[in-house]
């Protein structure tokens, strides 16, 4: 090729070194579909026939028409052309295709800028930005219940949350929620100690210092046994009374004190309110949230909330849950919500409840209003430099712009995302960032860097352990290696989604796993194989049923 250099629109396309530079940012575009572009642009005073295209770009091949359509879908997404309208390229009926972009030639030395706009996940090497000041890191491990009383088993998580909480009000402490805290322990088998949990919160979660409760009892007296574990040491604490959720106020406002020993204040840590019997409903209600029993929850919160109707934290626990569960009832109760906080000015309060307006409005498949308050989130996070809430925000934005097929808006939101996950702190959601940028990467054409995105996610959810990341990343990476013509190692990929789904037990990501599959056998003309993943799905689910007749299972949001 000429060492020829074109602008048109947000593209430079490079012929000497077959380079497509897309706002800045180099696309890996299939060879053929590079060719066809190439040749359009070259032809661009006029329409080029299909036969033509056959000759110059495959030169003599015996190929299908259906070879030069793809290929011609495949530029498009490329050069982030829809193919409606004459854009960029226009299809001419029963003819052939036109590019009718405003073309600009440069000289063969031009060297693009790489933009702002280009995703930072598909540029090597570059780092993520936090948006805010940094907080310590703390995780509290579930308490331990050793009692053996069945009846105190709400101490596991929901104490644990309830002095979470009251925590979390410190602004220089961050605590990671409660699901990417389980997702983390989900790693590890069953028995695993204090020590290897530890460890794997830290490496996974960035944990600075990790909590560790214990709670016994003495005649009448409960105990609680706490192990405060910093990089340099770990503090042992023993806390006696008659009242759990009391106990639990009295380590938070020790763990702080051991935290900060030069903050002169030494304020008690408190919760929202001073009744322990009220105390304990709220407990036992974020028990059921951290086990993801909505309606459970949903109840649970009620009953605070009928003796306490202005008690702000379950009315927000309350909003948390109704969301969840994309419940209309939860829109009446977040508007009070966001009138209380902005006549009390509380910026925590009214973020939380616009991201729970979003994740309802979500929920219920209503994108509009969904992104205006999430989008109303990562503005307010901005300016109060809150990095976390200003990453669930994105997440969310990401999923809806992925789920209206608006992959170019999707990879901007990626973009912003990356800013504010740091892969050396929370390395879950880091994954699951490769993961969807793998996704979008196929889906805007770029198939090469989709599989180098997909195999680091897949390869990192392996390493951490993260079964259903790793099904979901092994699952993404069928279709760009089938784009590629890379048929062996997309039945690896596809094989390898649904064993981890089976080890898994989840029935959604079982059937979606085996639905690609089959349909890949069916691509290869492999009936045989097709109908054996199908079997073993059939048989899986069957057994699980038979095994597990009261298991109810859920989707954790993302």
């Amino acid at each position: 090729m000429q060492d020829k250099v074109y602008r048109f629109g947000s593209c430079m396309l490079r012929l000497a070194s077959r380079e497509l530079v897309v706002h800045g940012a180099v696309q890996l575009v299939e060879p053929k579909a590079f060719d066809v572009l190439a040749y359009l642009v070259e032809q661009h005073r006029r329409v080029v026939s299909k036969d033509e295209l056959l000759d110059q770009v495959w030169r003599g091949r015996v190929v299908s028409i259906g070879v030069v359509a793809r290929a011609v879908m495949k530029a498009r997404q490329a050069i982030r052309d829809d193919g409606v309208g004459p854009a960029l390229i226009k299809t001419v009926p029963r003819v052939g295709y036109r590019f009718v972009g405003g073309l600009e030639t440069l000289g063969a030395g031009a060297s693009p800028e790489r933009s702002a706009g280009a995703s930072a996940l598909e540029r090597p090497g570059t780092a993520a930005r936090p948006i805010g000041p940094g907080s310590m890191v703390l995780a509290l491990l579930p308490f331990e219940n050793g009692t053996g009383l069945t009846e105190l088993d709400w101490v596991e998580l929901g104490l644990m949350s309830m002095v979470a909480q009251a925590l979390g009000a410190d602004a220089r402490l961050f605590l990671p929620p409660i699901a990417g805290l389980l997702t983390a322990l989900g790693t590890l088998p069953a028995r695993a100690t204090s020590q290897e949990k530890e460890a794997t919160v830290r490496r996974l979660l960035g944990a600075s210092t990790v909590v560790h409760a214990r709670v016994t009892r003495e005649g009448s007296q409960f105990v609680l046994d706490c192990g405060i574990a910093t990089a340099q040491r770990t503090e042992r604490i023993r806390l006696l009374g008659p009242e759990l959720t009391q106990l639990g106020q009295r380590l938070g406002t020790e763990v702080r004190a051991a935290l900060f020993a030069d903050d002169p204040a030494r304020t008690p840590l408190t919760y929202e309110s001073t009744d322990p019997l009220v105390n304990q409903a709220m407990a036992r209600a974020l028990q059921a949230a951290a086990e993801q029993k909505w309606r459970v929850a949903v109840n649970l919160f009620q009953v605070v909330l009928d003796i306490e109707p202005l008690n702000v934290r379950a009315r927000l626990e309350h909003l948390r849950a109704l969301a969840l569960l994309g419940d209309e009832a939860a829109l009446p109760l977040a508007e009070a919500l966001l009138a209380h906080a902005q006549a009390t000015g509380d910026t925590r309060l009214a973020v939380a409840t616009h991201a729970l307006l979003g994740l309802t409005y979500r929920n219920r498949s209503l994108y509009e209003p969904a992104r205006e308050h999430l989008n109303q989130v990562v503005r307010m996070a901005e300016v109060h430099a809150l990095p976390n809430e200003a990453a669930m925000a994105l997440n969310l934005l990401v999923g809806i712009a992925i789920l209206e097929r608006d992959f170019v808006r999707a990879r901007q939101l990626l973009d912003e995302a990356e800013r504010v996950v740091m892969p050396a702190s929370d390395r879950i959601d880091h994954v699951r960032l490769l993961a969807n940028a793998a996704l979008v990467a196929a889906k805007l054409g770029n198939p090469l860097r989709s599989i180098e995105l997909g195999r680091k996610a897949a390869r990192l959810s392996s390493e951490y352990r993260l079964g259903g990341n790793f099904v979901i990343a092994s699952l993404n990476l069928v279709n760009p290696c089938v784009d590629l013509g890379l048929m062996r190692d997309a039945v690896r990929h596809g094989e390898e989604s649904v064993a981890g789904a089976r080890e898994a037990g989840d029935p959604f990501r079982i059937a979606i796993t085996t639905a690609a599959v089959c349909w890949l056998y069916r691509e290869l003309r492999a009936p045989k194989q097709s109908a054996r993943v199908l079997a073993q799905a059939l048989g899986h689910l069957c057994t699980k049923r038979e095994h597990q007749p009261s298991r109810r299972h859920s989707n954790t949001p993302l």
